[in-house]
């Protein structure tokens, strides 16, 4: 149960902040492919997605894996499973098994429920009351930013200058001989970035074929190792997604940066 409020941290950041890989060539045709380009042309796809507007067709995409651990603490060797949404400019929705039960967090639109709702329910009561709408220096969250790029997908042909890879080498995962590169932004940048984009860091086990198998992620809130199992590219995703499930309840936004704050206080530093 401790790794909850740090798992409900990593998810409610994503919903509040914010194809498969491209196929490699023939041996025959093109030379193998440099460590940079894997790692290049496994990202660009998800960049696509959320470009304004794509270059390509698809405009969502979603992940199914299993979390190693959240900040560096494991998941006692559980690693559950979880499945991640994704549909700019304004849909997240993530699902990850918890003891017995099921949790399921969306964002649709500028609504967010999450399930089940007892759970949900236990930690909003456990909350400080809402300030006063006109109480001084109190932050309001009025609205949800969009999950999307301020760039439309070919300016963003130009991203991976921007990018640091560096190879780390082979290494072996499940049996199957991965490339290991680390990805930053350059440190050039820092002085223009946000401060939540600061200090981020990801590095990529990629297979044979040129997919993303594993990710360790660091952020200033905490980091995350994941395994991926599955990713789906498409132009949208099923409706039912976003449609709230029988015991869902609703999160008003002027309590979900007080939950942010809660469970942000018992996120350890990241590793």
């Amino acid at each position: 149960m401790k790794a909850l409020p740090l798992l409900l941290t990593f998810i409610f950041s994503l919903i509040g902040s914010s194809t498969q890989s491209i196929a490699a060539n023939s041996a025959n045709s093109a030379p193998a492919s440099t460590p940079e380009q894997d790692a290049e042309a496994c990202i660009m796809p998800f960049l696509d997605a959320l470009a304004n507007p794509p270059s390509g067709p698809n405009r969502a995409f979603l992940i199914k894996g299993r979390v190693e651990s959240i900040s560096g603490f494991p998941l006692l060797g559980l690693m559950p499973q979880f499945e991640l949404a994704v549909e700019p400019p304004n849909r997240l929705r993530i699902q990850f098994p918890l003891a017995d039960t099921t949790v399921t967090a969306c964002r649709n639109g500028q609504k967010i429920w999450a399930a089940p709702g007892s759970q949900i329910e236990t930690a909003l009561s456990l909350l400080p009351p809402p300030p006063k709408t006109n109480a001084p220096n109190i932050p309001k969250l009025d609205v949800l930013p969009l999950l999307q790029l301020p760039f439309s997908g070919k300016q963003l042909e130009l991203f991976p200058t921007l990018l640091q890879i560096l190879p780390k080498g082979i290494a072996p995962f499940e049996g199957v001989s991965c490339t290991i590169v680390d990805v930053r932004l350059l440190p050039q940048l820092s002085q223009f970035l946000p401060s939540n984009l600061d200090g981020w860091a990801m590095r990529m086990w990629i297979s044979p074929q040129g997919k993303p198998v594993r990710l360790g992620i660091q952020r200033p809130g905490g980091s995350a190792v994941i395994r991926i199992e599955q990713i789906h590219f498409a132009p949208s995703l099923q409706p039912e997604i976003w449609t709230p499930t029988p015991t869902a309840i609703d999160i008003p936004l002027s309590r979900l940066q007080a939950l942010l704050n809660a469970f942000g206080k018992n996120l350890p530093a990241p590793k």
